[in-house]
């Protein structure tokens, strides 16, 4: 656990570059995991499902465990039995889709507004929401899909092989 921990200080602290491959991304909320699932012992189950190479793949860094994090505060911790997150990233035409899904708790239809979340408090999804339209413009971000009791899909879309947009 103290391995996990550091591992995700050093991240932390020590990126400095905005886009990292996937599968670095995915080893920060793999670290994350295990110190949750220390935690929550065997009540929390995590998955990942990739249809993309993790080393060719580009991501803004501190995109996926945000959006993981949300999962288990707001879904998985408030319920009861086993809690299961999948995460999953494939290519769709022009796009890079990326999943992350819980069965946990979910939320009321009235906390989204057109697929996006309005609630308060959720600073790490809008926060991730406007640095992916920074770097991949409007038509890319974050769409959400939950009702209660029946879990949440939060969608992130961003475009393949665009790295930067500079910014005037």
């Amino acid at each position: 656990m103290i391995s996990s921990m550091s591992n995700l200080f050093r991240y932390n602290l020590k990126t400095s570059e905005q886009i990292v491959p996937l599968g670095q991304e995915l080893k920060v909320v793999q670290d994350y995991m295990y110190i949750q699932q220390m935690r929550f012992g065997t009540r929390i189950v995590y998955e990942s499902r990739l249809d993309v190479d993790e080393e060719e793949t580009l991501i803004p860094a501190f995109t996926l465990q945000p959006i993981v994090e949300n999962s288990i505060y707001h879904g998985i911790k408030p319920m009861e039995g086993l809690g299961r997150i999948l995460v999953t990233a494939r290519e769709e035409g022009e796009y890079l889709i990326f999943m992350v899904e819980d069965n946990g708790a979910g939320f009321a239809p009235a906390s989204l507004k057109d697929g996006r979340c309005v609630r308060k408090g959720s600073v790490g999804l809008k926060n991730v929401e406007e640095r992916l339209k920074l770097y991949y413009g409007q038509d890319c971000g974050v769409s959400i899909v939950s009702s209660p009791g029946a879990g949440c899909t939060v969608k992130l879309m961003l475009k393949k092989h665009v790295v930067h947009r500079e910014t005037e």
